[in-house]
């Protein structure tokens, strides 16, 4: 059995997303995210469906090129992010330059 649980866990932290965001993207409620994430069985294939979909929106998809999942998370595409995470580094490198001068 697969664990879309810690999947979605994996897959909501890659995209930078608190358990709050995900649900206020999703419209899946936020303790609803918590007991999945936890491995609480009860969700229906159709929560766990639209909380791929707003992660998938987010750029993150569950692993498989073929479409099956293979029990990890990648990185869609370039989001956003990406872009703010490559600015909050680029920002810190500077910063540390300018400190050492």
């Amino acid at each position: 059995m697969i664990p879309y649980g810690r999947l979605i866990a994996a897959a909501r932290v890659l995209a930078g997303w608190s358990q709050t965001e995900l649900s206020q993207a999703s419209g899946v409620s936020e303790r609803t995210v918590q007991r999945l994430e936890k491995g609480d069985p009860g969700a229906s294939i159709g929560t766990v469906a639209t909380l791929l979909k707003s992660l998938e929106r987010r750029g993150v998809v569950l692993a498989g090129s073929d479409g099956r999942i293979r029990g990890g998370v990648q990185i869609l595409k370039e989001t956003e992010v990406d872009r703010e995470l490559e600015a909050e580094i680029a920002r810190g490198i500077s910063a540390t330059k300018n400190s050492s001068t």
